[in-house]
């Protein structure tokens, strides 16, 4: 890969496995004929989730391990079947798991902006460089700290876990410091990266990771503020003429996969045990995993096709420092607010998990 600084001439009410290999089969479990939604009878119990990204996204790759694991630790009494679509836009998703619409799902904290106020503590910068250590620690740290706040209210939470560093995309010129992103269009996923993004000066818009593409292919985005991995998934390889790589990440995007809160409280005792044993933070080790893989062969392509690949300037970085400092005072207000007593330690103890490998 070339990696070039130019500072210094060096880069989804219906009711309710595994990597690629598995893809067919999942495929055609996808594809089954539409039974009543969350049918429950003497062949067991049926949990429908709805998946709005395709089945060779990591999030879906890991989601088909987990809905295998689910059929086998309950010996056939809980199957997971897979919508043939899903059956409301991203944003929509917490409220249609909540609601009934689908039993499980995933949703990004900062597609329903003003909601949660705890889960941008996962969305600094800086944070690290690998999907399966941050995950790991953000799962962590909301099982011991903020879980009890209850924002997930109405659902029962599965797995938190973030994507892998972010980057910054985009088709018009070298971005690599904060003054090069003015003027220029990005679409982000809310959140701290909508913040950063305004604080920096690029004109950014709240948009699902699924328009994308079309965002970009008609010219209304300049690029995006994303993932290494989610350029082949969003097929944007022929749309990015130029990558931004921040050591540590230019931002995070804190995710949930959740279940239908009636659905998991009519599950037997010994049902909901296996479950929960196969997600948290096994669900979100293996999310993390996946999305590592994904990101590394992503950055492999890009070198082969030659794109140009840009590392952030010392000046850029120590933007983010400050930027992140004041992520942190507010953070730590709004988690007073939710009646953390200490927001300072759970600061502390995701530092710490971030830094244990």
């Amino acid at each position: 890969m070339r990696m070039i600084d130019e500072r210094t001439g060096g880069p989804h009410r219906g009711r309710r496995g595994a990597a690629r290999a598995t893809a067919a089969l999942v495929g055609a479990a996808v594809l089954a004929t539409v039974r009543p939604p969350g049918a429950t009878g003497a062949d067991g119990t049926e949990l429908a989730l709805s998946m709005w990204v395709a089945p060779s996204h990591p999030i879906a790759e890991a989601m088909q391990q987990w809905s295998a694991d689910v059929e086998a630790g309950t010996e056939g009494r809980v199957r997971v079947r897979w919508l043939p679509k899903p059956v409301v836009s991203p944003p929509a998703t917490y409220d249609a798991i909540r609601d009934g619409l689908a039993d499980v799902s995933f949703t990004l904290h900062g597609y329903t902006p003003g909601r949660f106020a705890l889960t941008s503590l996962a969305e600094w910068p800086l944070l690290g460089d690998s999907a399966e250590t941050t995950s790991v620690a953000w799962q962590r740290v909301h099982d011991r700290h903020l879980a009890a706040a209850d924002e997930h209210r109405g659902v029962k939470v599965l797995a938190v876990f973030t994507h892998g560093p972010g980057m910054i995309l985009n088709n018009r010129r070298p971005v690599l410091e904060a003054g090069d992103l003015r003027g220029l269009k990005f679409r982000v996923g809310g959140g701290v990266a909508m913040a950063l993004g305004k604080a920096l000066g690029a004109d950014v818009t709240l948009r699902p990771a699924n328009e994308v593409h079309t965002l970009l292919a008609s010219g209304v985005m300049d690029g995006a503020f994303f993932p290494p991995e989610a350029i082949p998934l969003f097929r944007l390889e022929k749309l990015i003429e130029h990558v931004t790589q921040v050591p540590g990440g230019f931002f995070n995007s804190s995710f949930v996969v959740l279940m239908n809160l009636e659905r998991w409280q009519h599950l037997s005792p010994a049902d909901r045990a296996v479950i929960d044993r196969i997600s948290g933070e096994r669900l979100a080790r293996a999310i993390g995993r996946a999305t590592d893989r994904r990101a590394r062969e992503a950055l492999d392509d890009l070198a082969a096709r030659g794109a140009r690949v840009h590392v952030a300037s010392p000046a850029l970085v120590a933007d983010l420092q400050a930027h992140a400092r004041v992520f942190d005072a507010q953070w730590q207000a709004a988690a007073r607010a939710r009646g953390i007593a200490d927001p300072a330690r759970v600061v502390a103890d995701f530092s710490g998990e971030l830094a244990r490998r």
